[in-house]
């Protein structure tokens, strides 16, 4: 299995796990709600990617990059804001952790919708909805 299917395993599982979070807790935190919207974003491009798979058109996979671009913009804009209202180490590290981890989590959708050509040229197995 290669790196990217434990990718998409992982965000499968914590798409679960959230989903299980937000239903489960009385007033869900909005972390919570928005690990939910960007994992369940991550399972289509990530699945894809992973499994070289066109599902879908090929503009519902740039749309899906785009959120999931909105969403990471998002995450590191308060990520610098916390920076900036405690400058320490600690929170520099986080916001340097989170930067690597947006850019792992960045590679599938990018790649799956903007650097795959090959997956949607053939079209004797793209899955439609």
């Amino acid at each position: 299995m290669s790196r990217w299917q434990w990718l998409f395993w992982i965000d499968l599982a914590v798409a679960v796990g959230t989903m299980m979070a937000v239903i489960l807790t009385p007033t869900p935190s909005f972390a919570t709600w928005t690990l939910l919207s960007l994992t369940v974003l991550m399972i289509h491009p990530s699945f894809g990617y992973a499994y070289q798979v066109p599902i879908g058109n090929l503009w519902l996979a740039r749309l899906n990059a785009g959120l999931v671009i909105l969403c990471f913009a998002f995450i590191l804009l308060m990520s610098v804001i916390m920076v900036y209202q405690h400058p320490d180490l600690l929170h520099l590290l986080e916001f340097v952790l989170i930067f690597a981890a947006i850019l792992v989590l960045m590679h599938p959708p990018y790649q799956y919708a903007f650097c795959s050509p090959h997956l949607w040229q053939k079209q004797d197995h793209v899955v439609h909805f």
